[in-house]
């Protein structure tokens, strides 16, 4: 049910009267903490490649209005890793993964990209 609720409301401030954006909010902005220190760390690794965006991945990426508030938050573009959002040639496109291994499925993908 949680995670269905955040998938359906998310950090929607509209949906179910805001329930669920409270029951989510301390934990959003223990992210948008990590996600700031993270890319100041970054940043002083590396003073000439500053980081620009944030890859969300797994069960982060299912989260409703998430990207949009860590834009918000943090000045950075925030990408998710939603299967829609996935190029699929189309000779590819008769394989099918089931709703319950897309989580699974889009962290590996997201961690495959970053290493690239």
């Amino acid at each position: 049910e949680a995670e269905k609720a955040k998938s359906v409301c998310g950090l929607d401030p509209s949906c179910s009267q805001g329930v669920v954006r409270h029951a989510l909010w301390s934990e959003f902005k223990l992210l948008v903490e990590d996600c700031l220190r993270l890319t100041q760390y970054a940043s002083e690794l590396d003073p000439k490649q500053p980081c620009t965006h944030l890859l969300l991945t797994g069960s982060h990426s299912a989260v409703k209005f998430l990207p949009e508030e860590l834009r918000l938050k943090t000045q950075l573009a925030a990408l998710g890793t939603k299967l829609e959002s996935i190029h699929v040639p189309s000779e590819h496109r008769h394989r099918m993964i089931a709703d319950h291994d897309e989580a699974a499925y889009t962290t590996a993908l997201g961690l495959a990209s970053v290493q690239q």
